[in-house]
């Protein structure tokens, strides 16, 4: 029997991608991400998913929004499960399990990120002078991108941001 997936869920914000992210870097394996959340059904991606889960070389195969699928897309997704490789970690993510079927439930161990709440709701918006800036950059349509990154690079933005 395969291993278990990963059933990582949480509300939005709650650092779910985050954690799947930093623990894919921690094992150093490659990472092959799939958005449920944009093909409930499954038909884009099924012989991709097939090819990525038999992979021979450590890899994590990463499903966002599984609580999105079609029931019948679960079901094809339980069988998937089924074969994975055993240097492939599965990770199912999403906002609530109770809309993942008990047959997905039952090959799952649950991971719940540390932050229960939402970094969304309880961060701090971007400062009136550099949301200005930004705007007025985008208005005159010059790209705002250096910008962002300059805030986001900034080290006291996220000190403030995890002491509030």
């Amino acid at each position: 029997m395969p291993q278990p997936a990963w059933l990582v869920y949480g509300p939005p914000g709650c650092g779910k991608t985050t954690w799947i992210v930093s623990h894919v870097k921690q094992a150093k394996a490659k990472l092959y991400h799939w958005n449920a959340r944009t093909d409930r059904t499954l038909r884009e991606g099924r012989e991709s998913l097939h090819r990525q889960v038999r992979s021979q070389e450590p890899l994590f195969v990463w499903i966002e929004g599984a609580d999105d699928l079609t029931p019948e897309s679960q079901a094809f997704l339980r069988r998937i499960l089924e074969t994975v490789s055993p240097s492939v970690q599965c990770i199912l993510e999403c906002r609530d399990p109770n809309r993942i079927t008990p047959a997905i439930q039952s090959r799952c161990e649950w991971k719940q990120p540390v932050g229960t709440e939402s970094f969304r709701q309880i961060s701090k918006p971007i400062p009136r002078a550099e949301s200005d800036t930004i705007s007025e950059s985008f208005m005159k349509g010059e790209n705002p991108i250096e910008q962002i990154k300059g805030y986001l690079n900034n080290e006291d933005t996220w000190e403030e941001a995890l002491l509030a």
